[in-house]
């Protein structure tokens, strides 16, 4: 199967816009992560309490109450604000998008065309609004985005010192985002946590 990289190892430049920015570090999902001593949102160095930061495997089906997986994340209370409510309004978003879409094709579309067509535009004019969207989620990520997996969580970080330190505290690899270029991957990846004096 051909690869979609070019021979530098980055991705076409009409690829790149879709592709993450983010930092990741994938660990076992049994294993309860260590997280850095600082607020993992604005980086002060003293962060007051946790706030929880809950995702699911949605390949376990139709069983709403398995597959979740909830984590206490270091945090200050009004980064915290911020993240869940930048995270719930990017959900919102892409919802607000598919309604947008159908009410367009109900109300003018519709009227002038047959059901296939109708239906073909809407589905034309959802994807094409939608990568637009998605381009810019991937480029400007969350600070934190955790992916579950059947055996293992992905936690994917928009700052590179963050995702080392947090790499680091839990002797796992580092995997640096899909179009970064040599000189941006890290140094030691899944380098073992150093004692401090």
């Amino acid at each position: 199967m051909a690869s979609a990289t070019s021979r530098d190892g980055r991705l076409p430049w009409f690829l790149r816009s879709l592709a993450s920015s983010s930092w990741e570090v994938t660990l076992p999902r049994h294993v309860r992560p260590r997280w850095p001593g600082y607020c993992l949102f604005s980086r002060h160095p003293t962060p007051t309490r946790s706030t929880w930061v809950v995702a699911r495997d949605h390949r376990e089906g139709a069983w709403l109450w398995r597959g979740w997986v909830r984590l206490a994340v270091p945090c200050r209370p009004v980064p915290a604000a911020m993240f869940h409510l930048r995270r719930a309004l990017r959900g919102a978003g892409t919802v607000a998008l598919a309604a947008g879409c159908f009410a367009f094709t109900e109300c003018i579309v519709r009227p002038h065309t047959t059901g296939l067509a109708s239906g073909l535009l809407f589905l034309a004019m959802f994807v094409l609004l939608l990568l637009p969207l998605v381009a810019w989620q991937h480029r400007r990520p969350l600070p934190l985005a955790v992916t579950v997996h059947v055996d293992r969580v992905d936690y994917a970080f928009r700052r590179r010192d963050t995702a080392e330190e947090f790499a680091r505290l839990n002797a796992a690899p580092l995997v640096p985002p899909a179009g970064a270029s040599d000189t941006d991957s890290p140094s030691h990846p899944g380098s073992k946590p150093t004692s401090s004096t």
